[in-house]
């Protein structure tokens, strides 16, 4: 028996692949398209999509200064905000001459103070502009020098300190954090699977979908390979390329979309935001031997499905009929 479902890939701007280290940010994501959820720049699934965009963007920024280490000291609330706060009285006392360049840019912190105060309130209108504020900010982070003394960085610290005023004190910046913050309640569930084996992931795949897990995924070894699916001509035939991973890094840690598995060959397959284009094939045994329990509403978990009301309709049309 086998199941395999038609994912959907994510990240065109980056070819297909994730823009930076977030995994997690990019395989929710393909989870979401695969339902037609956040597809529509005006729904609220789509704002907190946005949402969690922007305070990626701020943590990826600090991870250049402070390494990727997300416990790091800095990336609680209180402290970043203590050093946020030094930074920019810093820049106010002593570099006077770039607030007025600054100042054209400081228009955006008062839309997105306007946009956070509230997010109950988001229409459709609301939810727009906020895609437009994460455009304008994508290049603004991206091209800051945080050793710096600039307009930008000045632009992006008071930001970061507009986004700290809106989020709880004692709050970690880690990825469970970000991913319980970055998506409305019940959109993504928790799900368990009693025994690791190919034959319980089939029944998990069957009833849920597609699935988000976590774990040390990042590929060590691997190949790639092609499948040829014969057509009524030769000009007909689909050639599918395929990665067979036989190893990961054991310190890794990196988050996939789960879409197939297969009890004959024991084999699971899976989407990699770092690279969407080519499916991923791997022994169930060493795929389940590098599973990582993750924090998901306070509770431990490996994997998540959306819940979304079109999913039986989803699932009966995106299942792929040849593995």
């Amino acid at each position: 028996m086998f199941i395999r479902y038609r994912i959907e890939p994510v990240g065109q701007k980056y070819g297909w692949r994730q823009g930076s280290s977030d995994c997690w940010y990019y395989a929710s994501k393909s989870l979401l398209r695969f339902y037609g959820v956040a597809n529509s720049k005006s729904d609220k699934e789509w704002a907190y999509l946005q949402h969690a965009k922007l305070i990626r963007m701020f943590i990826n920024s600090m991870r250049k200064l402070h390494g990727k280490d997300l416990h790091h000291p800095m990336l609680t609330n209180v402290n970043m905000g203590q050093w946020i706060n030094s930074e920019i009285e810093k820049i106010e006392s002593t570099r006077r001459d770039i607030l007025a360049t600054a100042q054209k840019e400081m228009a955006l912190c008062k839309s997105v103070e306007a946009i956070l105060e509230d997010p109950s309130l988001w229409t459709p209108a609301r939810v727009a502009e906020w895609c437009l504020l994460c455009r304008k900010l994508d290049p603004i982070v991206a091209e800051t020098d945080l050793n710096s003394i600039s307009a930008k960085r000045y632009t992006f610290l008071k930001i970061g300190q507009l986004i700290l005023k809106y989020q709880k004190p004692e709050q970690i910046w880690t990825i469970s954090e970000i991913f319980n913050s970055a998506f409305p309640p019940g959109l993504f569930e928790a799900v368990e699977l009693t025994n690791r084996t190919a034959e319980e992931l089939y029944k998990l795949l069957v009833k849920h979908g597609p699935l988000y897990t976590s774990g040390a995924l990042h590929a060590g070894e691997k190949s790639t390979y092609s499948v040829v699916t014969s057509g009524k001509t030769p000009e007909e035939d689909v050639t599918d390329t395929r990665v067979l991973v036989e190893s990961y890094i054991t310190d890794s840690s990196h988050s996939v979309t789960v879409y197939g598995v297969s009890t004959d060959s024991g084999m699971v397959e899976y989407a990699d935001p770092n690279d969407f284009t080519k499916p991923r094939r791997v022994a169930a045994a060493v795929f389940f031997g590098h599973l990582r329990a993750f924090e998901f509403n306070s509770k431990g978990t490996n994997f998540l499905k959306v819940n979304a009301a079109n999913s039986d309709t989803v699932l009966q049309s995106k299942r792929i009929g040849a593995w």
